[in-house]
């Protein structure tokens, strides 16, 4: 306890700007890990009150500097912190201040394969029924410069679906076509002869500047209500492809399908 108060005041008398260089025993390198829903709790539909709470396991035996901070001591928040060899798993909470409705985590790169994560998302107006749904955090490498894929997604109106394209932050007024597929049905239709494209849309992804050297925020966009796409109308099923039209454009994508009636939420995440 007393090593962590001590902890607490240094990074509070150390604020950072935003975003500043990093010395820890000379330059920082960084990994970036993309956390697809970063929001505090948020009042939604049909009286649903979202949580998100993302922790992270730290298994290496030295101090690894990491932005933002995993969380936050009193009120002042210093941008940066460090990950301790001591510690088994910590909470990563919300940081006010903090914008948009997703974030770029850096680790320092030599420590970056010792952090492990966790991320769950879930309506506390249910909590009774529901423990929630796992959103994967995204290691950059595994972001991708093709396209990708979201299959058997439900297109029905009796769910809410969100479509969420993401991409790193370096490419300017990244732009993604988005194309929407007739899913086959599972009596042993073959795809490669039963292909239906649907519809087809063009979209760009807004990027937020913070004037720091490390950007926090992905390139995002977030298009919801599919079931009211007249060309998705009757349908049961679809698949989805998000192809990058940018050169050098990095994406991941998920869509998250929810119950109006359970608030259970399912997440449809890519395969290529």
């Amino acid at each position: 306890m007393t090593r962590n108060l001590f902890l607490a005041l240094l990074f509070t008398a150390a604020v950072l700007p935003s975003n500043a260089p990093l010395q820890a025993d000379g330059p920082v390198t960084f990994t970036r890990f993309l956390v697809p829903i970063y929001t505090p709790d948020t009042p939604g539909a049909h009286g649903s009150l979202w949580q998100v709470r993302t922790w992270i396991y730290y298994a290496g035996t030295e101090e690894a500097v990491m932005v933002p901070r995993p969380f936050c001591f009193g009120i002042t928040c210093p941008l940066a912190g460090a990950l301790q060899p001591d510690w088994p798993a910590v909470p990563f909470q919300h940081l006010s201040g903090f914008p948009e409705p997703a974030i770029l985590v850096h680790i320092d790169s030599r420590f970056a394969s010792e952090a492990a994560f966790a991320s769950r998302v879930r309506d506390l107006s249910m909590a009774a029924d529901s423990a929630g749904t796992e959103v994967r955090v995204v290691p950059e490498g595994e972001m991708s410069t093709g396209p990708v894929y979201l299959l058997n997604v439900p297109a029905s109106p009796k769910f809410r679906t969100t479509l969420r394209v993401y991409a790193l932050p370096e490419v300017q007024d990244p732009e993604v076509e988005v194309r929407y597929f007739r899913q086959p049905d599972d009596q042993g239709s073959r795809l490669d002869t039963d292909v239906v494209l649907l519809r087809t849309d063009r979209v760009r992804l807004r990027t937020r500047r913070d004037g720091g050297e490390l950007q926090l925020y992905p390139s995002i966009v977030e298009i919801g209500a599919l079931d009211a796409l007249p060309e998705l109308a009757g349908e049961d099923a679809i698949w989805i492809e998000v192809v990058p039209i940018t050169p050098h454009l990095r994406i991941w994508a998920l869509l998250s399908v929810t119950n109006n009636e359970t608030q259970q939420v399912t997440v449809v995440s890519p395969h290529w």
